[in-house]
This record gives C-alpha cells, sequence and structure tokens, in this order.
C-alpha cells in the first residue's frame, strides 16, 4: 500500500514522463492540483482514495483525468 509521499513522486514522475513525449500535451499544473486532492481525499478510518483501489498506474489514471478535463471544456 503506497504512501501520500509515494503517490506524489509517482505523479511527478507521471508529469516527467508526459513531457518526455512531444507528441502528447504536458499535464497542466490546476489539473494535477485538482487529480491529486480528489485521489489523497481520506475515508473516516484515514484510508486515501487512491489506496483503496485493487489496481492503481497513476500514469493511466491521469490519461483518463486528462481527457475527461479536456472534454469538459
Amino acid at each position: 500500500q503506497w504512501s501520500l509521499e509515494e503517490f506524489k513522486a509517482s505523479i511527478s514522475e507521471a508529469r516527467e514522463k508526459r513531457k518526455a513525449n512531444p507528441k502528447l500535451p504536458n499535464f497542466a499544473t490546476d489539473m494535477l492540483r485538482r487529480f491529486f486532492s480528489y485521489w489523497n481525499e481520506p475515508d473516516a478510518k484515514g484510508k486515501m482514495r487512491f489506496q483503496k483501489q485493487d489496481t492503481w498506474a497513476t500514469i493511466n489514471r491521469l490519461n483518463t483525468w486528462q481527457d475527461k478535463d479536456l472534454n469538459h471544456k
């Protein structure tokens, strides 16, 4: 189970990976903040939303989040 620091590091890593691919748009800072705020929300027992997922790949979650974000503008 990931800690909050590991979760933050995975977001930074995904951001750097995306920056390295000139064919794809970078992740916007405000989008990353919303993503982080949503997924680190704790439940009544203190377990964060990202920790309750059976599987997790930050880059895939961010790609989906960005697609939804861009389609709602």
